[in-house]
């Protein structure tokens, strides 16, 4: 009885960490270094989840957010730098295939770009 209950237990964990895995996704923030940044930055991280923050040069420094970011995560985030507003600095990003692109609408980025 007890072997069952230790297999059965294996087995569970088992598939948690086979869900986990599957479900993985990489997330891009935009605005890390704002308010609302490093707090979804530390939501995600805790669940596994690839970050890409981007980070405006004008505005921010990625260090900005250590006093929210622990140390640790802080390191498993990775920094881009760009504007929104940089329509072909963002075309290239998602060129590049750091993130899924097939839900990007071009018109949608087409439209951010010209208001």
């Amino acid at each position: 009885m007890v072997i069952c209950l230790v297999m059965k237990f294996n087995m569970i964990n088992l598939f948690k960490n086979i869900i986990k895995f599957i479900i993985i996704m990489k997330y891009l923030i935009t605005g890390i270094t704002g308010f609302a940044g490093p707090h979804l930055a530390n939501v995600l991280l805790k669940e596994g989840h690839d970050v890409y923050g981007l980070v405006r040069g004008s505005n921010g420094m990625e260090t900005d957010i250590m006093d929210i970011v622990d140390a640790n995560d802080f390191d498993k985030i990775t920094f881009l730098y760009s504007d929104l507003r940089n329509f072909r600095t963002l075309t290239n990003l998602f060129k590049k295939k750091i993130f899924n692109s097939s839900n990007i609408n071009k018109n949608f980025l087409l439209n951010i770009y010209h208001n």
